[in-house]
């Protein structure tokens, strides 16, 4: 491990814990003042510090989490050094109870549940756990946070922090790709060129099953979410730094809701499929079995997709907030 190795590590943790817009800034100012601390000991020593002896320096700075709270904006009920503990505990719990309640969803659809019965239900269990364990973490914190005045004392030691994350803007190739193919499948869909049936794009020639008449119903609704996606991957390829703006996450967030909204309404509306011209050819008695089903499981992915899609909006406005 270098000499800026364990510093490096110790700023790349603290700085996801900082505003976004402040960021760079205060990573640098941090960086400045560790390296000062380090050159000042190592003048008084007349050598290099050794590596524990650079992790006292981290220690005396602070825990990474303490640190960055005193660059969070205020706040009343829980603040100071024991917030950032607080909003990465809430987020984990809070994770969880959606988990659960969507793999419990899934089962519960694959068992032969009633689709909308199960469906509130385990929306419901997300409300109700959400602000069961969303109350009792704040009341444990705020607790804490009487007693500790502010300040908490937390157990670390520097050489094991990661690895700094390097995470990159999504690459323009993959935009383009996803505009590219969205774009043909949007103009398949709303009639302006043509792609080979159900069949033919799986080799059958003709099929055993064909859309049922709901799709005509929820043609123009897709038809809009494709061109909302189009929309939002042009500007991932012309303007890759608007993904943190206002007007980006508000639509980030209307097409996740739209996709867990159509893919719902979809599942409500089986059959999705009626016999096509070989429903009785024993040779595609599989693939007319099959495909229904993977539809089904794909709608419940989109569903689920939609949901977390509109929660890392929700999420963006929040950091915003905070910037």
């Amino acid at each position: 491990m270098t000499k800026t190795d364990l510093f490096e590590r110790y700023l790349g943790v603290l700085a996801w814990q900082l505003p976004a817009g402040q960021r760079d800034d205060i990573k640098a100012e941090l960086r400045d003042e560790l390296l000062s601390r380090q050159e000042e000991r190592e003048r008084a020593l007349g050598r290099e510090l050794t590596l524990e002896e650079r992790e006292e320096i981290l220690r005396e700075f602070g825990h990474p989490m303490s640190v960055a709270a005193r660059y969070r904006p205020r706040q009343a009920l829980i603040g100071g050094e024991v917030l950032p503990v607080y909003e990465a505990v809430l987020t984990a719990v809070l994770a969880i109870v959606v988990a659960v309640e969507v793999v419990a969803a899934i089962i519960d659809l694959a068992a032969g549940g009633p689709f909308v019965r199960t469906v509130i239900q385990h929306m419901w269990g997300v409300i109700n756990g959400g602000f069961y364990v969303v109350g009792m973490t704040t009341v444990a914190f705020a607790v804490l946070q009487r007693v500790q005045k502010g300040r908490l004392v937390l157990k670390w030691r520097p050489r094991e922090l990661p690895e700094p994350l390097k995470v990159k803007e999504r690459g323009r190739f993959n935009a383009a790709f996803e505009l590219a193919f969205g774009a043909a499948f949007a103009l398949a869909w709303g009639g302006v060129i043509t792609l080979p049936g159900w069949g033919e794009m799986l080799g059958y020639g003709n099929v055993a099953l064909e859309p049922a008449p709901v799709w005509a119903t929820f043609h123009l609704p897709i038809l809009a979410l494709l061109v909302l996606g189009l929309v939002m991957n042009a500007s991932d390829i012309v303007r890759p730094q608007a993904r943190r703006s206002a007007l980006y996450l508000a639509l980030k967030g209307v097409q996740g809701v739209a996709m867990s909204v159509l893919a719902a309404l979809l599942l409500r509306s089986e059959p999705l499929f009626q016999p096509g011209p070989l429903a009785g050819d024993e040779r595609y008695a599989g693939f007319a079995a099959a495909f229904p089903l993977a539809i089904t499981i794909a709608l419940l992915a989109i569903m689920v997709v939609g949901v977390f899609e509109a929660a890392g909006a929700v999420w963006g406005f929040a950091r915003r907030r905070q910037e």
